[in-house]
């Protein structure tokens, strides 16, 4: 089994509704860089990119391609202020 379809396997059900790996895991990751956000943290951003991968996996899956492009729009968001932040520190 490839990384992807684990990934997209299901984690467990809940009233009838299976929840997915990809998605538990990711929108995590994307709270995770929310909190990091308001301490200010450098992890905000790679955390954010991660976030971002792995829900492109989850919307991918279930071809979901509106969600794919909003990953794809929040990852160059996040990648562009981890530059900033890092140009702004020197």
């Amino acid at each position: 089994m490839s990384l992807f379809d684990q990934l997209n396997s299901t984690a467990f059900e809940i009233v009838g509704q299976r929840v997915i790996w990809s998605d538990l895991v990711g929108n995590l990751l994307g709270l995770t860089a929310l909190a990091l956000g308001w301490r200010r943290s450098v992890w905000t951003w790679p955390v954010q990119v991660a976030s971002g991968l792995i829900l492109v996996a989850a919307y991918a899956s279930a071809a979901l391609g509106g969600g794919v492009g909003k990953q794809l729009l929040v990852m160059t968001v996040a990648l562009w202020g981890w530059r900033q932040w890092r140009v702004g520190a020197r």
